[in-house]
């Protein structure tokens, strides 16, 4: 591992001091009031998510993984950054309806109900579990409750239980002439998942929860590596589910650039957090395929799916530019010059953040477009819906300005 603190030449550190700024100014004076005035639900409780760009609810159905998501967010910004009240009432908001409404009588989650919390459907896989999981957890450190972190625990073994499992989930039905495929996006939620869990017992002192988060975390980084294939240059995002061999079809030769990144800066906290470099230099690899496949060399930007033989995609939305893939190559990018020290990273993160931040915010009405063509024109004007709320944009500005403030420190 790089040993800190490593020399930091002047250029770099006000490029660096300027992008803080401009990360907790959008954090704290834009991202955040819009969701603070916005996505309260006075009413039925948890969160309005359906917004339009002038700030409007047009839909009264509540995602699931966006009330997790922003349960861990609220009370994320209240452990870390401020004990401010309404942050914590916020959270309490949204953990409230989860556990009124979210859950099926078999204990799984839903995958979305409409406002008054009446069930609409369920599927893909464990991610609800795993984003209320991340709620759970972050809330009990806020709260100081140890029941929450038990309660988070225990979702936590369930989650797991179906990742073990995999027929535990309904299968899409493919018949033996074709492929069956496992993906890359499971064993990077269980590491996010799990590394979240683990801070909440840091934070109760559980010494043997620790060690044991600590292993699973090893063992969802290899499962991460699997999918880097060298041959490739790339991170994949499904193999055979037995063999973990590459699939030369078109939903096999995928690569999923903000994915790429997402898993690469949780391997980089891992490699930390665990002092392992052999980790730490599969994430720069991870990072630099995503840079070399992602990175739109005609228009900007970062695309969203890419054959990873160049070949054609069946992804509709392959050529589309959207905001969360931005999220994470800044925070990929910075991280992978903290765990290196390499000021290319910071050239990579410069491109990407002058890139994003000329494109995406929405000057006039406050916090940003989600999806753009691929010449950074606006597509969609829409600030919340089914997918985007009040996580990625966040939690990208406020780890970019901390991984700088830490390093700087």
């Amino acid at each position: 591992m790089t040993n800190f603190p490593f020399q930091v030449s002047t250029t770099d550190k006000k490029r660096l001091i300027a992008w803080q700024n401009k990360y907790q100014s959008m954090m704290f004076d834009d991202v955040i009031p819009f969701w603070t005035r916005l996505c309260p639900d006075n009413k039925f409780g948890g969160y309005l998510n359906y917004i339009d760009r002038k700030g409007n609810i047009f839909s009264g159905i509540k995602s699931v993984w966006i009330l997790g998501r922003g349960v861990w967010l609220f009370a994320h910004l209240y452990n870390t950054h401020k004990p401010e009240p309404q942050w914590l009432d916020l959270a309490k908001l949204g953990v409230d309806f989860i556990d009124k409404y979210c859950f099926d009588k078999d204990g799984t989650a839903f995958l979305a109900t409409t406002r008054d919390g009446k069930p609409i459907n369920k599927g893909l896989g464990f991610f609800s579990e795993a984003f209320i999981m991340m709620g759970y957890a972050e809330l009990a450190t806020a709260m100081n409750d140890k029941a929450r972190y038990e309660q988070a625990k225990n979702l936590f073994a369930q989650i797991l239980k179906i990742y073990d499992t995999p027929a535990v989930i309904e299968p899409v039905m493919i018949f033996p002439a074709f492929h069956q495929m496992k993906g890359q996006a499971a064993p990077m939620i269980m590491l996010s998942t799990a590394q979240v869990l683990r801070d909440a017992a840091n934070s109760f002192k559980l010494d043997d929860d620790i060690k044991w988060l600590d292993k699973l975390c090893a063992r969802f980084v290899t499962e991460i590596g699997i999918f880097y294939k060298p041959e490739l240059g790339c991170l994949i995002e499904g193999l055979t589910p037995d063999t973990n061999e590459f699939i030369d079809e078109p939903d096999g030769r995928i690569t999923c650039p903000g994915h790429s990144c997402e898993s690469a800066w949780f391997i980089m906290d891992e490699a930390r957090h665990q002092n392992n470099e052999q980790w730490n230099q599969l994430a720069i690899s991870i990072v630099k395929g995503a840079m070399n496949f992602g990175w739109d060399k005609e228009c900007g930007g970062m695309l969203t799916f890419v054959d990873c033989k160049h070949l054609p995609t069946d992804s509709l939305e392959h050529d589309i530019k959207i905001w969360w893939p931005h999220n994470e190559a800044l925070v990929a990018t910075l991280a992978a010059w903290r765990a290196t020290g390499d000021s290319q990273w910071l050239d990579w993160h410069e491109k990407i953040f002058d890139w994003t931040m000329s494109k995406f915010p929405d000057h006039e009405y406050g916090e940003w477009y989600g999806y753009l063509r691929r010449d950074g024109a606006v597509s969609n004007d829409v600030k919340g819906n089914m997918w985007k709320g009040l996580f990625h944009i966040p939690r990208a500005l406020y780890k970019a300005a901390s991984l700088i403030e830490d390093t700087l420190k």
